[in-house]
């Protein structure tokens, strides 16, 4: 976590103290949800997490950009919340 702090503080340093505006850092967030056979409806609050991401851009012309970004979340669901299909027991996690 350390290490990830220092490099978005270091990103977010390289943008503010650099003389051209060719460089542009991006911060991004929300929430992951799982659509599928697991949950009765296409979207519901009650397995979502959230997510973080942040990158840098470099505008090299008008119509020419170069990204680097990450972003960091995890999406899972279980049939246990299901009333559909709790007999089937099956869940998942990925990060």
């Amino acid at each position: 976590m350390k290490y990830i702090f220092s490099l978005l503080l270091s990103l977010f340093a390289l943008c503010s103290f650099s003389t051209a505006q060719d460089f542009h850092l991006y911060l991004t967030g929300g929430v992951i949800n799982y659509q599928g056979d697991l949950q009765a409806k296409r979207f519901t609050l009650n397995q979502s997490h959230p997510f973080a991401g942040a990158g840098l851009y470099y505008e090299a012309t008008d119509k020419l950009y170069f990204r680097l970004g990450f972003m960091i979340g995890k999406v899972s669901s279980d049939d246990k919340y299901s009333k559909l299909n709790q007999d089937r027991n099956l869940n998942f996690k990925a990060s």
